[in-house]
């Protein structure tokens, strides 16, 4: 019996597809598809550090994650507590950055994100990571410019009334 290439072509395909089911190693966990990323961080006057926050999702579909939801399931939230921390609930596709920002005073915060598998990705954020804005050595956050110019202007203003004083 012959087959003719309009039948073959289909068996080829099923036969294809099952060889690479029975590839895929038994219990691999599905790739996790939403990934959290921070950007960078702010350190605050008042000791506080201020995170911004971005993500990934590989999906081709938005995906949603209430706010605050922790295990079992997908989860979306941080530790310490609250969970809730204003972060997003509807993750488009694709990548994006400094999407919302927390604020926190705990030495480390960590955003969990993950799929309806159970299994999570997660960033942490501290006082070591990159900064928003490069601090600078002696900038506006710093008092020595302001110091430097009340004395400046004291020591101006002394010598010119010194100069008034003599042409008198």
């Amino acid at each position: 019996m012959r087959l003719s290439l309009a039948r073959l072509v289909p068996v080829l395909a099923l036969a294809a597809a099952a060889a690479s089911v029975a590839a895929a190693p038994a219990g691999a966990a599905p790739q996790l598809k939403l990934t959290p990323s921070l950007d960078c961080i702010d350190v605050n006057g008042d000791g506080s550090i201020t995170a911004h926050f971005g993500y990934e999702n590989i999906w081709t579909n938005q995906v949603n994650i209430p706010a605050g939801k922790g295990p079992p399931g997908q989860q979306n939230w941080f530790l310490p507590a609250p969970a809730d921390r204003g972060q997003p609930s509807q993750f488009l596709p694709g990548t994006h950055s400094n999407v919302f920002t927390v604020t926190f005073t705990s030495s480390t915060l960590e955003w969990r994100l993950g799929d309806v598998n159970g299994q999570y990705n997660s960033v942490v954020a501290d006082a070591s990571d990159a900064r928003c804005t490069p601090v600078p050595a002696a900038g506006v956050d710093s008092p020595w410019p302001v110091l430097l110019g009340v004395i400046g202007l004291a020591a101006f203003l002394a010598m010119r009334r010194r100069l008034l004083e003599r042409a008198l």
